[in-house]
């Protein structure tokens, strides 16, 4: 999968590859951010489509080409909402200063293009290289309530798709609101569908922000500031993070009961009811507002990976040690070559990224397993070199000032 990033936040022009491992080197302000937060709301948006969406209601065979006016129309209502949701501000003020307008572009080869155009209105466009068949097939389910029951989407021998739509007609059978929910629920169905070809490999995607040290050494105090009648209320925090402890606690509910284990840096933690986690250094218990900052951001982690395809973490080194960088980034090795995982990750770290490049020369690469490495700084991306053992022998924002020192001590 290839993408392409114009004008976006800190962003003029970026072009790189998603791979089974990628990683994005930068300074501070330099955009990883917005490329973290950018993938994971296009990988989490919700199409919902409206009645208004398709003109008619297709049924029988049909080509899925035909109708991406309206899966158009769809994706740029959910992608719109996942941006705006997760940055915390307009989509308008996403766009680099002083430009018209925001280009992002997803390009999978036999697949096709979706372009997201963020301008005088945010649009979403996809393009097919090769149409895709559709079967749509309504059924009427005897004695259930009116509306849309349910849908089930199945692949079929010769490569395209079959969708079932499930309804009741107990009140409303051949009615003009019954019409409009199947017209609605297939425009979903449709767009849902649209996303999974292009996104197949990436979907469900869990993000791990900056700030998950934080919330985690003072868990207790964010679930019950955020959670209000079951839900997660619009406090003043950063959006990212109110998503980041919907995600945890959702995961933790998953995993209550369960003792866990961090063998590579003697951890052991338990999911206590409701939401507690009692965690475990060389045997002794440790309470969470003692746990070190750098184990307590890799937990979350440890935990959530267990749920996404793709794991999208900010800065996986925060608050470690050499030594345990290298831990770390082992561990994070495991999931894309036992779990077959993908891994998207920013750092500021050389020895990270490094620790990574040697770990897919020795495990990943003879399994066919793609690493990419990318420098991104003042608003470019460039890809960054490693070699057959997994060296990487420059990493500009690095060496330079590593350079600089080395001049201070022993002069020119």
């Amino acid at each position: 999968m290839k993408v392409r990033v114009t004008n976006f936040g800190p962003i003029e022009d970026a072009e790189f590859e998603l791979g089974d491992v990628t990683v994005v080197i930068g300074p501070n302000a330099s955009g990883k951010s917005f490329l973290s937060y950018m993938l994971y709301s296009v990988l989490t948006a919700r199409p919902l489509g409206g009645p208004e969406d398709l003109k008619e209601l297709p049924v029988g065979e049909v080509e899925l080409r035909s109708y991406l006016d309206a899966v158009n129309k769809v994706l740029s209502r959910a992608l719109r909402e996942s941006f705006e949701g997760l940055f915390g501000v307009r989509y308008g003020e996403l766009i680099t200063i002083g430009r018209g307008e925001s280009r992002i572009t997803f390009t999978d080869e036999g697949v096709g293009s979706l372009d997201i155009t963020l301008g005088e209105e945010f649009k979403a466009e996809v393009r097919l290289d090769k149409d895709v068949g559709l079967f749509i097939n309504f059924v009427e389910v005897k004695d259930a309530r009116s509306g849309v029951v349910d849908v089930k989407t199945a692949r079929t021998d010769a490569g395209g798709y079959r969708v079932d739509v499930y309804y009741g007609t107990e009140l409303l059978s051949g009615s003009e609101a019954l019409e409009a929910e199947k017209r609605r629920v297939l425009a979903s169905t449709l767009s849902q569908l649209v996303l999974g070809l292009f996104f197949r490999g990436f979907i469900p995607a869990v993000l791990l922000p900056a700030e998950r040290d934080l919330v985690l050494s003072n868990l207790s105090g964010y679930i019950s500031t955020y959670i209000s009648g079951g839900k997660l209320s619009d406090a003043s925090d950063k959006p990212v993070i109110r998503d980041f402890v919907r995600s945890l606690v959702s995961a933790m509910r998953l995993l209550r009961g369960e003792e866990l284990s961090i063998d590579s840096l003697n951890i052991k933690y338990k999911v206590i009811e409701p939401f507690v986690l009692e965690v475990y250094e060389k045997g002794e218990r440790i309470p969470l507002p003692l746990l070190s900052s750098g184990y307590a951001q890799v937990l979350p982690i440890h935990i959530l990976s267990r749920f996404g395809k793709s794991v999208i973490i900010e800065e996986p080194e925060l608050n470690l040690h050499a030594g345990a960088q290298v831990k770390v980034a082992d561990l994070l090795y495991d999931l894309v070559e036992k779990e077959d995982k993908r891994l998207f990750l920013t750092t500021h770290s050389d020895i990270f990224a490094v620790q990574m490049a040697i770990n897919h020369v020795k495990r990943g690469k003879s399994k066919g397993k793609t690493l990419k490495i990318y420098l991104l700084n003042e608003g470019k991306m460039e890809e960054i070199a490693y070699t057959e053992r997994g060296d990487i022998e420059s990493i500009p924002t690095i060496t330079d000032v590593i350079r600089e020192q080395v001049k201070e001590i022993y002069g020119e």
